[in-house]
């Protein structure tokens, strides 16, 4: 039997407009403005966020409006760099773990075991901001932008990993005469750090088609 979770992320199940209320409420309360009329608030649900704002301070200056925008921006921003040097780090790892193997190793094995901390903390801050972000009430289309930042940490993190655990079988490897298996990975392990480096560049410049080749 084939079981379905469902995760309701934009109303459609569940009124989340209580926490969006209370998250604009924050936000303009950040800049030091009074906090926007509730009714307000919930007539802009649905709306982008440049056009809420503006619907909630018809009267004030554009560059106003600007600056509440760019607060959440700067702080989607923040994730999105989180997750590039994650993943930066994830594929200097899986290299550093294949040149281990090809050079038989030990102590440069041990470092590369060693940096996967680095990377599961990382891992970590994005999951806290994911959380943070979404409790200041995104609307749905960078929602679903923040959510999606929980599983490509994830899956970074798996490379991560995975690099950490190719050190630690060079490291048995290197107690037996070289063996001719290994000679091919490297080229199959490069495949890979090329392909994870080309997603990272498509997640940036949020190219769908690229992704997929």
């Amino acid at each position: 039997m084939t079981r379905l979770a469902v995760f309701d992320c934009d109303g459609t199940l569940v009124d989340g407009q209580a926490s969006i209320c209370e998250a604009m409420d924050a936000a303009f309360a950040e800049h030091g403005l009074p906090a926007p009329d509730r009714h307000g608030v919930r007539r802009a649900v649905g709306l982008s966020l440049p056009l809420a704002v503006r619907a909630l301070l018809p009267e004030a200056a554009t560059e106003t409006h600007n600056h509440i925008v760019r607060s959440y921006d700067q702080e989607q921003a923040a994730l999105l760099d989180e997750l590039i040097r994650m993943g930066q780090m994830s594929v200097s790892q899986l290299e550093a773990a294949l040149d281990v193997v090809e050079r038989r190793d030990d102590k440069a094995a041990e470092r590369v075991i060693g940096n996967d901390e680095a990377i599961d903390a990382l891992e970590q801050q994005v999951n806290h901001d994911v959380i943070r972000l979404i409790r200041r009430g995104p609307m749905a289309g960078d929602l679903r932008v923040i959510l999606a930042a929980l599983r490509v940490a994830s899956d970074i993190e798996r490379i991560g990993d995975l690099a950490a655990n190719i050190a630690k079988r060079s490291m048995a490897l290197n107690l037996a005469p070289p063996l001719p298996h290994t000679r091919g990975l490297d080229a199959l392990g490069r495949m890979a750090a090329r392909q994870v480096r080309d997603v990272l560049d498509a997640y940036v410049d949020r190219d769908g088609e690229a992704a997929l080749r």
